[in-house]
């Protein structure tokens, strides 16, 4: 890897053996932001406490901005942000305890409006039509979002918790959290018209470069029911192959990507692991440990296929930010805001 990487790394090693009274404040000059030189950082904050911010760090020069919105609109955010999402010339903020979407030009960070509310929005999913959806916690529906108009159009029953959802030719596949369900949305009738079967508390998702649905699920330590990740084929509605765990030791956020080419998985089950989506069995080591850090997030380069995550360290102070390479060599490390939960590389 580059040298700066490692300078950097040192740097940073060297400025975490400070007090925190003593550290130098974080950099919050304004941000030229241009496409392909960096990744949005996704920091959720604390609880209640209204400190969601998001960092950016630029390749060209290794550089790091802190709470870039608070610089560029002179307020704060809002109360945990739960994920971002890029549409043509705007970006999306989802602040889930703030009850709204704030919207963004990414070219310099500085807001336009915000949409809502929602009762507890997770995460916004565009369709090529300028419409999305919108999944929530709490309210027992999926909205749809005008993103042309910023407005809510309309609703569609669910029952419970809605996550992650991914896109996969005309139909929206959608994560029922603390269930056993996988619902489909028809993009064309934006009805619900059909529910799959996957194991117990539906986390996260992702799609192979054969077009096959990856679900983790998390499992049932009450039921008790183990976790594990199931394959579909979303042609057939059908379970193609299920990986069972062998414990309950999920972490605090599961998590499933691919690789950049699609045909290698990374899932986040405490610890980092990595398999093919051929493979015939999960694999038996992490390439990333955890090694006592509460590993709270799960992102891969979409060209480099590097390995992004972050410790939230106890979900109040500021959490620390990884770089891996694919096969979970550390190239660097930096300090974020508080719970650092996602990224968003731009």
């Amino acid at each position: 890897m580059k040298p700066i990487f490692f300078l950097l790394f040192a740097l940073l090693s060297l400025a975490a053996c400070k007090h925190e009274d003593d550290e130098m404040p974080p950099d919050t000059s304004l941000v030229p932001i241009e496409r392909g030189e960096g990744v949005f950082i996704l920091n959720e904050g604390a609880f209640n406490a209204g400190n969601a911010s998001v960092d950016f760090f630029r390749y060209p020069d290794n550089r790091q901005f802190s709470n870039i919105y608070e610089t560029q609109n002179g307020q704060a955010l809002g109360d945990v942000l739960q994920s971002m999402t890029l549409f043509g010339d705007r970006a999306f903020l989802v602040v889930n305890n703030s009850q709204k979407i704030v919207v963004v030009d990414p070219a310099d960070f500085k807001g336009t409006t915000s949409i809502g509310p929602f009762p507890s929005p997770r995460y916004l999913l565009p369709l090529p039509s300028g419409k999305a959806y919108l999944s929530d916690l709490f309210s027992n529906f999926i909205y749809r979002v005008d993103l042309a108009n910023l407005q809510k159009i309309d609703s569609i029953a669910a029952g419970g918790w809605t996550e992650e959802m991914v896109r996969i030719g005309g139909e929206i596949f959608v994560a029922n959290r603390f269930t056993k369900n996988i619902y489909i949305i028809d993009t064309l009738s934006n009805q619900m018209v059909d529910t799959l079967e996957v194991g117990f508390d539906p986390a996260s998702m992702a799609v192979d470069i054969n077009g096959k649905l990856w679900v983790l699920c998390s499992g049932d330590s009450f039921g008790p029911e183990l976790g594990g990740i199931w394959r579909l084929d979303p042609a057939t509605r059908q379970v193609e192959a299920q990986f069972g765990f062998t414990d309950f030791d999920t972490g605090t956020a599961p998590k499933i990507r691919t690789n950049s080419v699609g045909n290698v998985l990374y899932f986040l089950k405490k610890d980092i692991f990595k398999m093919g989506i051929e493979d015939g069995a999960l694999p038996s080591n992490p390439i990333v440990s955890s090694a006592g850090r509460t590993l709270y997030s799960l992102e891969i380069h979409p060209i480099t296929s590097e390995v992004f995550t972050s410790d939230a360290v106890d979900f109040a102070q500021r959490g620390t930010v990884y770089l891996y390479s694919y096969d979970g060599v550390e190239i660097q490390s930096m300090e974020a805001g508080v719970a650092p939960n996602g990224f968003l590389f731009y």
